[in-house]
Parts: structure tokens; sequence; C-alpha cells
């Protein structure tokens, strides 16, 4: 793919190739259910955070949010277990025992 480069501070351009990503053989996309946003409250984030403890995982500091360490940890957890990954979704919640 060619793109022209932004030109506003120069009457001079130049085109520059730009490689996109390729879908990769035999990947799949798949619809996975999430939790609501509003369901997610300081009492479920701890809830969250102690699951992840008792996984054998190390969620850093457990104060009630969503938190870079949980989110890190959770993506290990679902990775090592081939849950779907990237958010709070139902199927890494019931693999950790979370209630939602």
């Amino acid at each position: 793919m060619l793109y022209l480069r932004d030109t506003t501070s120069t009457m001079d351009f130049e085109l520059q190739e730009v490689s996109t990503p390729k879908r990769i053989e035999g990947g799949e996309l798949e619809w996975v259910e999430v939790l609501c946003e509003n369901e997610i409250d300081a009492s479920f984030m701890m809830e969250l955070c102690v699951a992840i403890l008792e996984a054998g995982y190390d969620p850093g500091s457990c104060e009630g949010k969503y938190s870079a360490s949980i989110r890190s940890e959770l993506r290990k957890i679902q990775e090592e277990n081939g849950l779907p990954f990237g958010s709070l979704n139902i199927t890494s919640l019931e693999f950790l025992g979370v209630d939602y």
C-alpha cells in the first residue's frame, strides 16, 4: 500500500510503502461475552484480585481498581489456559470462579 506523507509544511512530497499485517492462516475470530462496564465496581475488582491470587498469579495491589497489573496477570491466565483474552470475558471469570 502506498500513502502520501503529510506535506503541509513543504511543497515536497514522498511516497512511502507501508505493509499491513497479514491474516494468519487458520486463524479464527469469535465473539465472546464480556462483562458490562456498569457491573464492574470495587467489590467485583476485589473478588477478581483474590481469584487471581488463588490461581497462583500476582495481581499486585488490590485496591478495587482494574489496574495494569491485574490486566497483565489476567492476560497471562487467559493465554496459559487457552481462554479468550483481552477483556473481562465471561469464560475467564467462570474459569477463575468469579461471580459476575
